[in-house]
């Protein structure tokens, strides 16, 4: 059976990345520049601490999927990016989620706490780049 003649699997990794990247900056740009100074008065305060508490339970699961990355330990880099990226553009997922989701609770409420898991999220993103988690 012949090969493929797409994107070699780092490279469309590297495109994924890159596009989860952008859209959590544009997405929270786009939210700061949208929060208004008087705020909806029919949400509650409480609730700008749901993306943290999102974020705690899917960046722990993330981070355990990535510790089964770097477990396997394949030689070619080529063939560990095919039989991974699924596995690793889940991961990513896993960080942007809730970074987007703390971005839109931040214009919902205009609690800067909210910021917090868009913050980690996109440390984590920026951590779990292509080149890091096959160089680690």
């Amino acid at each position: 059976m012949p090969e493929p003649t797409g994107l070699p699997a780092r490279n469309l990794a590297r495109v994924l990345h890159m596009a989860l990247t952008g859209g959590l900056l544009v997405f929270g740009g786009i939210c700061l520049v949208l929060e208004r100074a008087d705020q909806p008065g029919g949400v509650p305060g409480y609730v700008a601490y749901a993306p943290l508490i999102l974020a705690a339970v899917m960046f722990a699961a993330a981070l355990f999927i990535r510790g089964g990355l770097l477990d396997d330990a394949q030689s070619d880099e080529g063939r560990w990016w095919q039989e991974n990226l699924s596995r690793v553009l889940l991961l990513w997922s896993l960080f942007e989620g809730p970074a987007l989701f703390g971005a839109a609770i931040y214009l919902a409420t205009g609690h800067p706490v909210a910021l917090g898991a868009t913050a980690a999220g996109f440390v984590l993103l920026m951590f779990n780049s292509p080149d890091r988690l096959r160089d680690s």
